[in-house]
């Protein structure tokens, strides 16, 4: 069987794509949560990225968000590159 039609390899491909797409919005928190921290000396470009507090609190989203995100995406790779190479799991 060709390795891009099978379908246990389709499934995880759509999986990792979620976890992908799940990551996406923890990047931009993490990213304006640092602009807010660190770059915008109190004067950004949204009043709400002037409060520490909530800066921490998207920081803190963000990352929780991004391990958790990792910890479903590391062991689909791992995975998907198993059986991409013909091994078994």
């Amino acid at each position: 069987m060709d390795k891009k039609d099978n379908p246990e390899l389709k499934a995880i491909q759509r999986k990792m794509v979620q976890s992908q797409i799940i990551s996406a919005p923890a990047m931009i928190l993490i990213g304006l949560a640092l602009y807010g921290l660190f770059g915008a000396d109190g004067q950004a470009f949204h009043p709400l990225l002037d409060d520490v507090t909530t800066l921490y609190v998207m920081l803190v989203i963000g990352v929780v968000t991004e391990l958790w995100q990792l910890s479903v995406f590391l062991p689909l790779a791992r995975k998907h590159a198993m059986i991409a190479r013909g091994m078994t799991p």
